[in-house]
């Protein structure tokens, strides 16, 4: 026979693959040869806990397994691993290791102490920034499902879109109590003419940045109203001022811009947010240059 090419290579024949999508390894990393000794025995079930396990908090989809082993009866064996507690699966189908759950819990966990820790007046924290907080490659139904064994467990509690660890509320400190003391009082006597958050923060020598989390603990217990502009309003103002609108557009239909104005009672700067405001609340609606009650035009 002719000699071998120079240029080419040598083929071997009798190999078996045990892998056809492993994970980027050094040769010389013992968990390559772990897995593939592992992988060796051919046993259906542990090549899928093998691959689940190396998948990490990223996890892996159904889908994945099924291109990468191309088994029958791939469900059945999901659905033992998850009897067997090591395995956990998402309704969107991702696979998890029950340890890398667990890891991810754990690290859910200490996002949501760290964010206490920053902004204890926050209730707690939105669940978007808590997903942000952990690693870039956790898929969003592997967060959410570590998120509800939390909850489950009474680790964490749940509110709506926030989340905030078992027992936390918002704690104020000595100093913070008595700003908010002098905030209140302050909001009561300005009623529906507050001032800036600028003016307002020189007044009580405090930084602006400061003091914003403050109001926004007011507007929490019920104590204030934000209005656009910035603007943090006494809610007892603001209630009589809503009941004097309500029962003005009750009787008049109609309210011209001017006249708003004048019922009111304060300057274009106060006005417009607290008209914005209860625009933004849907208890209003402007049609030109006057408001209506929602509901009483057609179509509202």
């Amino acid at each position: 026979p002719p000699p071998p090419p120079t240029t080419g290579g040598t083929t071997l024949g009798g190999g078996v693959v045990l892998d056809v999508a492993p994970p980027h390894r050094r040769r010389t990393d013992p968990a390559l040869r772990r897995d593939l000794e592992v992988l060796a025995h051919r046993e259906p079930e542990t090549e899928v806990r093998v691959r689940v396990e190396r998948a990490g908090l990223a996890g892996v989809r159904r889908e994945g397994l099924a291109r990468e082993m191309g088994l029958d009866g791939l469900d059945a064996l999901l659905r033992g691993l998850e009897e067997k507690r090591q395995l956990a699966r998402t309704p969107a189908g991702t696979c998890l290791a029950e340890e890398a759950l667990a890891e991810l819990a754990r690290r859910a966990e200490a996002a949501l102490a760290d964010f206490h820790e920053r902004e204890p007046l926050r209730p707690g924290m939105p669940r978007g920034a808590l997903r942000g907080a952990l690693p870039d490659n956790v898929p969003g139904d592997a967060a959410d499902l570590a998120l509800a064994r939390l909850v489950a467990a009474g680790r964490v509690e749940e509110e709506g879109e926030t989340l905030r660890r078992a027992g936390h509320r918002p704690a104020l400190g000595e100093r913070e109590r008595a700003l908010v003391a002098r905030v209140r009082a302050q909001a009561h006597e300005a009623g529906l003419e507050p001032p800036t958050l600028r003016d307002w923060a020189a007044a009580l020598g405090e930084a602006p940045e400061r003091l914003r989390p403050l109001l926004a603990h007011l507007v929490r217990e019920g104590v204030l109203v934000r209005a656009p502009g910035e603007l943090w309003f006494d809610r007892a103002a603001v209630d009589a001022l809503r009941e004097r609108v309500v029962g003005h557009l009750r009787l008049h239909g109609t309210l011209e811009t001017p006249a708003y104005k004048d019922l009111i009672g304060t300057t274009r700067k106060h006005a417009v947010p607290l008209m914005e405001l209860f625009d933004g609340e849907r208890l209003t609606l402007r049609v030109g240059n006057r408001r209506v009650l929602r509901g009483t035009q057609p179509g509202t």
